[in-house]
């Protein structure tokens, strides 16, 4: 009795991780433009990994569980960051955020519209989540202050200055 109830769990183990690496390895195949991280961080946080935990007559210390364990926990490490770098700040004309990361992960990559996500996923982002967030960050900093400095602009790019002489002095001064 007890092996079939061995044998169960395993069995159900190693569906659950052909589960896990078909949804996984689908998501990889999607590209930049068509990700939507949140649907993929209720799929891996609130569905795989719950159900990962919830498994019944399973040996939580095996080599198969603690490996299914560990890949859900980097997908879920991943995708805030994968958020992160859809941000539309990170996007600029010189690509210096984009820099950045390749500086971080020391990659040479190039991220458009049809950059499927294994491209992304190869960098290993989940081992440097807290650089990446940092780049981001002050991605999103300096996108606010271009925010102002245009508003700043715009309010005075009208404004003409008269220079009129002070007085009977040579120094000039504005109207």
């Amino acid at each position: 009795m007890m092996i079939k109830v061995d044998v169960n769990g395993i069995i159900k183990l190693w569906t659950h991780t052909k589960k896990c690496n078909q949804i996984l390895e689908g998501y990889k195949q999607l590209e930049w433009a068509k990700l939507e991280t949140a649907e993929m961080d209720e799929e891996i946080n609130k569905r795989l990994r719950k159900e990962l935990n919830d498994l019944r007559n399973i040996d939580k210390k095996s080599t198969t569980y603690t490996g299914i364990q560990k890949y859900l926990k980097n997908c879920a490490d991943f995708v805030p960051t994968l958020g992160e770098l859809k941000d539309p700040s990170i996007q600029t004309a010189d690509m210096r955020h984009w820099k950045r990361v390749q500086e971080i992960t020391k990659s040479n990559f190039e991220i458009n519209d049809q950059t499927t996500l294994a491209v992304v996923w190869d960098l290993n982002l989940f081992n440097f989540k807290d650089d990446i967030e940092e780049t981001t960050e002050r991605a999103k900093q300096e996108a606010k202050m271009e925010k102002q400095l245009a508003k700043v602009d715009e309010k005075w790019k009208d404004t003409v200055f008269e220079k009129i002489p002070h007085k009977d002095t040579p120094i000039i001064t504005l109207r």
